[in-house]
Order: structure tokens, then C-alpha cells, then sequence
């Protein structure tokens, strides 16, 4: 019993040096299939309209400072490629 107690006192030790998860700042991806909203307070997880990618950035990204939010940053798609034909 008293190993037990040990044991499991050591792991709670252990789990304490873990970070916490903590939520996406401004211009970090993120995942808007999830049930919850992985960014920080005040910031949803969207594409800007120039983007592929998915990031966090508040409501209107035009008003955001990162590079990922107001698009010029972000990954462009890609044009379709076409078949030239079989000569």
C-alpha cells in the first residue's frame, strides 16, 4: 500500500512539470473542425480570404498585425494545372 501511495505521488509530481495546453495566439494554425476553439481569448480560428490555411485571428483580419491574418503571408492556392494533350 505504501508503494502505491508513492507511485502515484510521484506521477502527480510528474504530471505537474507538463505545460498546459494553452491556446493559439494570434497567427498560429489552428483546427476549425475541432468541438472547441483552440485560439486565445478574443481570436477565432478562419481562413482569410486569400489563404488555404486555417489561423487564429480575431473576427475582422484586416485589423490583424500578423502576416498570417491580414494574408500576405499565408500560403496562396495553387492554379489548377491542365493537360497539354498527348502529341
Amino acid at each position: 500500500m505504501k508503494r502505491t501511495i508513492l507511485s502515484l505521488t510521484a506521477v502527480a509530481a510528474l504530471l505537474m512539470l507538463i505545460p498546459a495546453c494553452d491556446g493559439g495566439r494570434e497567427g498560429d494554425r489552428c483546427n476549425p473542425n475541432l468541438s472547441h476553439n483552440d485560439c486565445d481569448d478574443g481570436l477565432t480560428c478562419i481562413a482569410p480570404s486569400t489563404c488555404v490555411e486555417t489561423y487564429c485571428c480575431p473576427s475582422d483580419p484586416t485589423k490583424s498585425t500578423s502576416a498570417y491574418c491580414n494574408g500576405s503571408l499565408c500560403p496562396q492556392p495553387t492554379p489548377p494545372v491542365t493537360d497539354a494533350g498527348a502529341d
